[in-house]
């Protein structure tokens, strides 16, 4: 990681916290990369403690994948409803800036992001300003942004 990187602090808190542990659990961030959904997921379960889940598994979600308990927690908890309204998740697949703005909206309003006393996505990129929409997928330094 770039020393001095705008996204610097909060890609250490994400780490110290154990939210991410790194590209391929290497302790290695990739700011080129884009976020996949799966590890978006995983990102938010994580944040909320990684609660246990019972909620259900959409077609396209291996069982012993990484991200499986932290798909079924945000389906159970209502934060994703899958692709298209079908019984797939795409957890390989880029999350695209709405998509992410819509997992974190969902996660602070069922008192997620709240209950540890604060809001998660609301925070101000200090980077240069994108251009990019919400079809377009953010990189991993925003993602990191918005979750700190």
């Amino acid at each position: 990681m770039a020393h001095g990187a705008f996204y610097a602090t909060a890609v250490r808190w994400l780490a110290g916290e154990g939210i991410t542990t790194g590209v391929g659990g290497s302790d290695r961030f990739a700011p080129e990369a884009p976020v996949t959904r799966g590890e978006m997921a995983t990102f938010l379960w994580r944040h909320a403690g990684a609660p246990a889940s019972g909620g259900p598994l959409f077609a396209d979600v291996a069982h012993g994948a990484f991200y499986a308990t932290a798909v079924r927690w945000l389906a159970a908890e209502g934060i994703t409803t899958g692709v298209g309204g079908s019984d797939r998740f795409a957890p390989d697949a880029a999350v695209t800036r709405g998509e992410m703005a819509t997992f974190l909206w969902r996660f602070d309003h069922r008192g997620h992001g709240a209950a540890a006393g604060q809001s998660v996505g609301t925070a101000t990129l200090g980077g240069p300003p994108s251009t990019s929409g919400p079809a377009s997928p953010p990189q991993a330094p925003e993602a990191a942004v918005r979750l700190y």
